[in-house]
């Protein structure tokens, strides 16, 4: 075999694992996205769902219980509730407010009893 060939077939082995490399790297940035946009939904997901039922008495026992559990489990910066009379001009008891901010993004969810 000659040098030549010996430098060719070096220089093609150097370019494909160049290339593997860089696909590696996009897979791993892609599935990093994807991660964090299925955390998004399933953080969004739960707690508002979670917030909706405990209002209409499933779920946790308590609003204040479904606050400590979902701070512990999202690993929220903030989240707080509160009866919706209190910026809305209903009655007591009718509608609440939940609001959170964490990792995962913010958001609130109103439910009507």
């Amino acid at each position: 075999m000659k040098f030549s060939d010996v430098f060719i077939v070096l220089v093609l082995m150097g370019l494909f694992t160049a290339s593997l490399g860089f696909a590696f790297n996009t897979i791993q940035k892609i599935d990093s996205v994807m991660y964090e946009t299925k955390s998004r939904r399933d953080s969004l997901s739960f707690i508002s769902r979670s917030f909706a039922n405990t209002c209409n008495g499933c779920g946790f026992e308590s609003l204040n219980n479904w606050q400590k559990a979902c701070k512990a489990l999202w690993k929220l910066d903030y989240i707080a509730w509160s009866d919706a009379c209190e910026f809305f001009d209903i009655e007591k008891g009718n509608m609440f407010y939940g609001r959170w901010n964490g990792p995962f993004g913010e958001g609130e969810v109103y439910c009507s009893k």
